[in-house]
């Protein structure tokens, strides 16, 4: 893949990214609401805070906003990798191409299939990622028994 081909890669990947995150945001965003009327609704709680259903419905809640937050702080993370400027060393927001897979380094996502090529999403508290952190094109690293080696970095 010639460099200019992989920049355009990457800027498709993490429109992707974005677009698919913003859904999986709506869509956690319309469960919530949909909680909180419902919520609303059986608001017969008496006083038994054990077994109220209001209870139970308020903790989904509360669990749904967690992910919500998580879901957003991806998008914002993703935002931020766009615009970095390509580099020739290993940093955040980086799109690096090994022998094993490509690795976006942004937030962590298990392995996907984008136009035909494995990715996998890392963040810079990844063990992986300390390890490739700074290193440029045409280095190899070892990790957990594991050879890998670096062919490009946009």
């Amino acid at each position: 893949m010639q460099r200019e081909e992989l920049i355009v890669f990457k800027d498709k990947l993490i429109d992707f990214l974005i677009k698919e995150q913003e859904e999986k945001l709506n869509q956690l965003m319309d469960a919530q609401n949909e909680r909180l009327n419902d919520a609303n609704k059986e608001d017969s709680d008496k006083g038994n805070l054990i077994d109220s259903p209001l209870e139970s419905e308020m903790a989904e809640v509360n669990l749904n906003a967690f992910n919500i937050d998580t879901v957003a702080k991806h998008i914002e993370i993703l935002k931020k990798a766009k615009l970095e400027e390509e580099k020739e060393n290993v940093v955040f927001g980086s799109l690096v191409r090994t022998n094993t897979t490509f690795f976006l380094i942004a937030f962590p996502f298990l392995e996907i299939e984008y136009d035909g090529k494995r990715i996998r999403g890392i963040s810079t508290d990844n063990q992986l990622f300390e390890k490739m952190e700074g290193l440029a094109q045409h280095t190899e690293f070892h990790l957990n028994n594991i050879e890998y080696v670096i062919f490009e970095i946009v």
